[in-house]
């Protein structure tokens, strides 16, 4: 497989999956047995597309500049430095009772 392009470039960091789309060439004619990864993770689920398109569902992650790997048959293609992952950010924080008085 050649991997030319991805979207999104950036994936959420916080519960559940992300989706990144791959574009390219040599991905198959049908169904191959696809394996991927990012960011040493591998992917939940992939879906092959087109000769030239496929979807994975990723777990959500941490950090940046992840690498993609993708196997198609006895094929791999990698990918360095080529998805990063939001920032982790808190958006409720609460105080407890027993620390109103500190």
């Amino acid at each position: 497989p050649e991997v030319q392009a991805w979207a999104p470039a950036n994936l959420p960091s916080g519960g559940g999956s992300g989706e990144l789309l791959l574009s390219g060439r040599f991905f198959g004619n049908f169904l191959f047995c696809i394996g991927a990864r990012v960011g040493g993770s591998s992917a939940e689920h992939t879906l092959w597309l087109s000769a030239t398109s496929l979807a994975i569902k990723v777990a959500r992650g941490r950090g940046h500049l992840a690498t993609i790997a993708l196997t198609i048959a006895d094929a791999t293609s990698t990918i360095t430095r080529a998805v990063s992952y939001d920032a982790p950010s808190i958006s409720v924080a609460r105080v407890s009772e027993g620390f109103r008085g500190l």
